[in-house]
């Protein structure tokens, strides 16, 4: 898991991953907002989640169970 310290832009290139708000493919723009924590798993569809992120202020890691 980890938590937003600003807005993410995100675009998915190639594969795609889920989280608990839904599952983003090759093509998707997303938003996070500051903020937001999430937990981004790829897609075991037989190819790997390639994606282009802009997250300037950073991300805070936590562990599971965190």
């Amino acid at each position: 898991r980890h938590r937003h310290r600003g807005a993410e832009e995100l675009l998915v290139l190639r594969g795609g991953f889920r989280d608990d708000a839904g599952v983003y493919r090759a093509g998707t723009f997303c938003r996070f907002e500051d903020g937001t924590t999430h937990h981004p798993v790829a897609l075991d569809e037989g190819e790997p989640c390639v994606f282009f992120a802009i997250a300037a202020e950073g991300i805070d890691l936590f562990r599971d169970g965190a």
